[in-house]
């Protein structure tokens, strides 16, 4: 723990500094600038969405520190440098002759070598840029929002010094999912949030996506395991024998999910498709995408239908009759 700004003066001095300052914050606040910031309960308010801030935020560390830091805050973890699948590996010679499998094997290990520093050199830089990634997430919080996660009992262990833990912290009250609700609350609010999510009348695919991701990392986050579809994925072990079952089970997930990202779209702009989608799987013609992002794409390929036109058109007519009415 670092211990900055705590200890100085009289006991309670700074604290009371702090929230006079805060409250002073607060009251004199600019509504244009706290748009672009995180701030408390923004699933229930007519500014920004949290998903909208956060992909602002994102993509600005991703020009500022790159492709490893982006997948951290966008995924709420850090990139894992000791992964196996991330650290640098080693060849081996499979020379038959001596002399030849000999001087293979030196050249691996200088590779090697080379590359293993590289790694080595890059989870410094990668742990350098979430320090300032910090600064700057909590530079991007508004001064209601700050107050409430440094009242978290884990915010000084786990939250103050961590950038992913942060951004989740801030994800989680920014979305209304107090840590002070019973541990059931969660896990209900989170569940129901995943299942009905659905894409709002003024909301185009990409904002829609972002909040559907939002909603899957939650889910993954308080639960820690996917539903167990074990009908379905003994359906298809079966069908598949020489399949893994935890790999049917994630494959299935993510069509549920897939399917779940169609259903919950705007039914004025893609009923008909939907429906017909439905009606082809009812019949045993797969025709409802693997997974999310597949479902973005097919559902970005379409044309809004009629229902959605003439609901436009039935708006324009009721804001004329109420022009009408108040000029008579």
């Amino acid at each position: 723990m670092s211990g900055r700004g705590r200890g100085n003066g009289r006991p309670g001095r700074g604290r009371n500094r702090f929230y006079r300052k805060a409250k002073s914050d607060a009251s004199n606040k600019n509504p244009k600038e706290d748009k672009n910031k995180f701030d408390l309960n923004m699933a229930n308010t007519e500014g920004k969405s949290f998903d909208e801030v956060q992909e602002e935020f994102i993509t600005k560390m991703w020009s500022l520190y790159g492709t490893k830091v982006r997948k951290a805050m966008r995924e709420g973890k850090h990139y894992d440098f000791d992964d196996s699948k991330n650290r640098p590996t080693m060849k081996v010679s499979t020379a038959t002759d001596a002399s030849t499998k000999a001087i293979e094997e030196k050249e691996y290990s200088a590779s090697y070598s080379i590359a293993l520093a590289q790694h080595m050199k890059d989870a410094s830089i990668y742990n350098a840029n979430m320090e300032k990634v910090n600064g700057l997430l909590w530079a991007n919080c508004t001064t209601a929002l700050k107050l409430k996660i440094k009242e978290r009992p884990d915010y000084e262990s786990k939250i103050e010094d961590d950038a992913v833990a942060l951004i989740n912290a801030i994800e989680e009250r920014a979305l209304g999912y107090d840590k002070a609700k019973a541990e059931k609350e969660v896990l209900f609010d989170t569940g129901f949030n995943l299942f009905n999510v659905r894409q709002k009348d003024d909301e185009d695919l990409a904002s829609y996506n972002l909040r559907f991701i939002s909603a899957i990392k939650l889910y993954d986050r308080h639960f820690g395991a996917q539903i167990s579809l074990h009908n379905t994925v003994q359906k298809m072990k079966k069908i598949f024998p020489s399949k893994d079952e935890k790999e049917i089970q994630a494959e299935e997930w993510n069509r549920l999910l897939a399917y779940l990202f169609i259903y919950r779209s705007d039914q004025d702009k893609y009923g008909m498709f939907v429906e017909n989608l439905k009606s082809q799987e009812a019949m045993g013609h797969k025709q409802f995408p693997d997974t999310v992002e597949e479902s973005l794409q097919m559902l970005s390929g379409r044309t809004f239908e009629k229902k959605f036109y003439d609901k436009i058109e039935d708006g324009k007519k009721k804001v004329w009759q109420k022009q009408q009415t108040r000029e008579a």
